[in-house]
């Protein structure tokens, strides 16, 4: 055997018992990631003015790695159209793999026409354990409003918030100009007087 053979059997022989002391395991090769699905639901599809019914949101780590400082901010409903009770922001430190988060709050509609009406999208974010920062959305559920044969319909209620919405609208556009107009006289009327 020659010197280089005998160099390359002794390599082969390291080589051999290094991958037999250090084996590649095969979650090693495995990238793991968090990976959360976002569901949010509505316990009812058809409500009328007045009705409660409860949105249930739910976070669910598919992934093969733990999720880390989870914040859910659910989408800002108005609060001319929506009463809510509840809370509609989350936060975890961490949600493990095939674990799931679930918060609920309660909603009424108080101001609407027979129409369907959006509740908005869930957004959560969350990091892996290297930092790195991932979103996920939820759907956008949606409810149809009805008006339920039979119910009485305040209308004075109706014109009474017309008349204030229009009124503080007026207010907003109407009162700086008259503020304008004022000033102005008041000019005109100390520079006539000098004269």
């Amino acid at each position: 055997m020659t010197r280089t053979n005998k160099v390359l059997v002794v390599v082969i022989l390291l080589s051999l018992a290094f991958v037999m002391i250090h084996p590649l395991r095969a979650e090693e090769q495995e990238k793991r990631i968090p990976i959360l699905a976002v569901i949010k639901e509505s316990s009812k599809d058809i409500v009328s003015v007045g009705e409660w019914f409860k949105v249930t949101i739910r976070i669910v780590n598919i992934g093969n790695d733990t999720a880390f400082n989870v914040t859910l901010k659910d989408e800002f409903l108005p609060s001319w159209a929506f009463n809510i009770t509840g809370k509609t922001t989350a936060h975890w430190d961490l949600i493990p793999p095939n674990a799931s988060a679930i918060i609920s709050y309660n909603i009424c509609v108080i101001n609407g026409v027979p129409s369907v009406m959006s509740l908005g999208r869930a957004m959560v974010t969350y990091y892996d354990r290297r930092g790195v920062k991932y979103i996920a959305i939820s759907d956008d559920p949606n409810i149809r409003v009805v008006i339920k044969l039979g119910e009485k319909i305040d209308w004075n209620a109706v014109w009474r918030d017309f008349v204030i919405q229009e009124g503080l609208i007026m207010s907003i556009l109407i009162l700086p100009l008259i503020a304008i107009e004022l000033i102005t006289y008041r000019r005109y009327k100390k520079a006539v007087q000098r004269k």
